[in-house]
């Protein structure tokens, strides 16, 4: 015990803690673990140096370097309140991310600059939950090309109906939005919205989510090897359902030059950014705009390095379908730029010129076929003068 008139030297060092300092005289007491004193801000406080290097501490990290350093346990109310301080003064509050994010958004469009378009959302993990709806497109080359996103309160027609207009408005596609193609899953709200503000604009469903629609009702190896080579087909021979040009590719839009039928483009970019989910809305949307700006400006970089006359992913793609071509075993030429190649038991008219094969892979791709490359190679040119890319 120390007495009232021991010497002693004490010092108030944050307001918070006492220190001693000096003291004349043994110090008998037994030392108390728990203490009044250590609340959950004194507890943060100190927790602040080990959060970078472990920031999803637990709650006997926290029990435990408080002990060794201090000498003091730390109740679990205490610690909990208090990981949840550090979070907050680290990444920041989740109300004060809504509450400038109106400001935010404003800068936002400001800076804010393909036919087919994929649209798709999902949900944020922080206690206010929510969702983020996104708006993904591809360019040449196949990479992926962040067009628009929003953070909303749940996904339903009133909110698609927003996020849809406010895409048309940057788009310029009020008026006329035959151009575009938009890809999505079956919700209703997505096919509504569409309908009412994009009416001209081609529709495609990804062919996974159909497949999954498809699957309650059917099972079995066959069936899923059947559907596929439906969906995936370039010749007509397909029974109606959903619309077809919503999901097979015999249908889709010709000027579109693109056989993707599925949301995998952006359902990655939903992937990628699912680390910053959990955080306050306005570092979420900081951090999503970071990967935006650093996409940009790799893909930048990389090309003004290229110097041909096609994208690296299209020059790869004419590489593999070059090596397909020796599958055709037999080439007649017909006359003027057409030919009858033979693969397997299978004849193929290709009139090179006008671009057309009988197996109308071109018509969607926009890339020869291994077909249309017998032929193209046949007559001593290249393949990259016949692509619409």
């Amino acid at each position: 015990m120390i007495g009232r008139d021991t010497p002693r030297n004490i010092v108030l060092v944050d307001n918070i803690t006492w220190m001693i300092r000096s003291i004349a005289g043994s110090h008998v007491c037994p030392m108390a673990k728990e203490n009044k004193m250590v609340n959950s801000r004194w507890v943060a406080s100190h927790l602040l140096e080990h959060f970078g290097s472990n920031p999803n501490m637990d709650g006997k990290y926290i029990q435990d370097t408080i002990m060794r350093r201090y000498e003091v346990f730390v109740p679990n109310h205490i610690y909990w309140t208090a990981r949840r301080f550090v979070k907050e003064i680290v990444k920041g509050k989740h109300d004060e991310g809504y509450r400038v994010l109106p400001k935010y958004m404003a800068q936002f469009q400001e800076r804010n600059p393909k036919p087919l378009i994929s649209i798709d959302a999902c949900f944020l993990k922080g206690p206010y939950m929510g969702v983020p709806m996104t708006s993904i497109g591809l360019d040449d080359n196949n990479d992926q090309v962040p067009l628009a996103y929003e953070v909303t309160s749940c996904e339903n027609e009133e909110e698609w109906n927003f996020f849809i207009h406010g895409l048309a408005v940057a788009l310029e596609t009020r008026e006329d939005s035959s151009k575009y193609t938009i890809m999505s899953d079956r919700h209703k709200g997505i096919i509504k919205a569409l309908k009412k503000i994009m009416p001209q604009a081609s529709r495609k469903i990804c062919v996974l989510h159909f497949y999954k629609n498809f699957a309650c009702q059917y099972t079995g190896i066959w069936f899923h090897r059947f559907f596929f080579t439906a969906a995936n087909a370039c010749s007509p021979y397909l029974k109606n359902n959903e619309p077809l040009e919503h999901w097979a590719r015999i249908k889709f839009d010709k000027a579109l030059k693109s056989d993707d039928n599925t949301n995998n483009f952006v359902e990655s970019f939903n992937n990628a950014i699912v680390k910053n989910r959990g955080k306050p809305v306005y570092n979420m949307l900081e951090e999503i705009r970071k990967i935006v700006g650093s996409r940009f400006d790799r893909r930048f970089q990389l090309a003004a390095s290229w110097d041909g006359k096609v994208t690296p992913y299209v020059e790869k793609k004419l590489r593999i379908v070059e090596i397909e071509a020796r599958k055709c075993s037999n080439i007649d030429p017909v006359g003027r730029g057409e030919f009858d190649v033979l693969e397997g038991n299978t004849n193929f008219s290709i009139k090179v010129r006008d671009h057309y094969y009988d197996c109308k892979k071109w018509l969607f791709s926009g890339l020869p076929c291994k077909h249309a490359a017998r032929c193209i190679l046949r007559m001593n040119q290249k393949l990259e003068d016949y692509c619409a890319h």
